[in-house]
This record gives C-alpha cells, structure tokens and sequence, in this order.
C-alpha cells in the first residue's frame, strides 16, 4: 500500500488540532508543516506562509482566523473532524500518481449544506466538462423539496404518496417542482401527470441559483391554475412554460424572489 499523501489543507488541520482553541500564528503553522515534512510541492519549493493564509482563506468552513492579532491567528472550528489516519509520510502527487495512489478526499462534516452544494456544482461542472456526464439533474430535485418545506413550513410525505410531496395546514397538498437556472430550459416546469385526478391542491415551484442552490423564486399556485397553463408534451406528460403572463397572473402567489425583485413576504 503506497504513503497516505496529505493535500495542504490537511496538513493545516493536523497542525491546528494540536493547538487546541488557541490555535497558532499563520507563520508558525507553515513553519510545523515544513519541519515535519507534512507537505510538499512538486516544484520542490518551500511552503511559505502566504501559501498557507491563502489556503485558509478557501476554507472558511474548516478555519477561521484572527486577523486582530500580529501576524494572522489560525484555529479550526469547532466540530471540524480530522481524519489521518494511515499516514506515513507525504507524497508529491507526482510521486503519488506513479504509485496509483489515490488523492485524500476531504472530510465533509465540517462543511455548511451552503458549501456542500456549491462543492457539488464545481464537481459536476469539472464532470460535464470530461464528458463523464450529461446533465446535473441530481440533486435539484431532493433539494428543491426540502428548501420549499422549510420555507412553507410543509410536512413531508413519504414516496408512496401519490402526486403530491408535503402537507400544509388543514392537510391541504402541495406538489413541488424545481428547477435549476443552470439547466437548459428550466423556464419549462416538466413531468405534471394525471391532472384530472387532482391528485395536489397545490403546485409550488422553487427556481435554485445557479451557483449556490439557494431559493432565487419560489411561488405556488392552485391545481386549476395548472390544468389551466399545462400543454401537452410529445413525452407524455404536461409542462407550463413560466412565460411573463403566466408569472404575473393573479392567482400565482409569490413567497421569495420573482422577476421584478419581489422580496419574501
């Protein structure tokens, strides 16, 4: 088995969870990473302090830093776990990739739902961009679901449930849909089925940023709306298309965003 090869950060963590709270100087924790050897670049260069700052500064869901004091104080934040185990000593990835070794993969706990998700959109923009995938369909859906319960203050129901997701009070349904901005085509809300049974009372429709899956509108409106807008597809099923009439129309209710700057209400 080849040498566990620690990336930067890592070998910042390792250093900084020796300190405890008070954590170290910026200087001194490059200092610790060079003498123990924790790090190397393949130049060969020695790790310099600004190198280190740099890193920290790209990792603000691991680090924090004092930037009262004189020079910088860097500490972990609490609850961050450190995960090292099966080390013996760093590699350069040079060194690595002739070995077969694989990259060390950071430890995820530490990270805000925020961070998880913008590290998920830089995953499969690097993905699509390899050919590797076609689409990043996943996981706007689950997370579309979840954001509009919280924000509607829905109750979740399980798969089994038929043609709606969550509900609200007086056990009124609500169907969600979303989609993401950086879809092509997300302006068209697909996959609306039997809508004769009205299986929803509801649809509620949540629209992601394209860079950080936060909520950039979210608005719902009730089942005869949707029958009213929904055209057939050649696929099946029905779609609305969020065209400026359909937007502005009375009978939408608006809750966050909109395409006039509408704020939450």
């Amino acid at each position: 088995m080849g040498r566990h090869r620690l990336t930067l950060h890592e070998a910042i963590r390792a250093v900084l969870s020796e300190a405890g709270s008070e954590g170290l100087p910026i200087p001194e924790v490059a200092r610790r990473i060079r003498e123990r050897g924790l790090y190397l670049q393949q130049s060969g260069e020695n790790l310099s302090s600004q190198q280190v700052y740099a890193r920290i500064h790209n990792y603000p869901d691991f680090f924090e830093v004092d930037r009262s004091s004189k020079p910088a104080v860097a500490r972990l934040r609490a609850g961050t776990t450190i995960v090292l185990s099966g080390m013996s000593g760093p590699l350069t990835e040079t060194e690595a990739e002739s070995r077969g070794d694989e990259p060390s993969m950071p430890v995820l706990e530490g990270f805000s739902e925020g961070s998880l998700l913008k590290l998920y959109n830089a995953v499969m923009r690097e993905l699509k961009a390899r050919g590797m995938v076609r689409s990043f369909n996943n996981p706007v859906g689950d997370v579309g679901e979840r954001a509009v319960s919280r924000v509607l203050g829905l109750q979740m129901v399980g798969r089994s449930a038929k043609g709606y997701d969550a509900v609200g009070g007086e056990g009124v349904r609500y169907q969600i849909k979303t989609r993401w901005r950086g879809a092509r085509g997300w302006r068209n809300v697909m996959g609306l089925r039997d809508l004769d049974e009205r299986l929803f009372d509801r649809l509620a429709v949540a629209i992601l940023n394209r860079e950080t899956y936060e909520i950039d509108w979210l608005f719902h409106f009730p089942h005869e709306v949707a029958a009213e807008y929904a055209r057939e597809t050649t696929r099946g099923f029905k779609r609305i298309t969020l065209t400026e009439g359909f937007l502005r129309d009375p009978k939408v209710t608006w809750i966050i965003g909109g395409p006039w700057g509408r704020q939450r209400q």
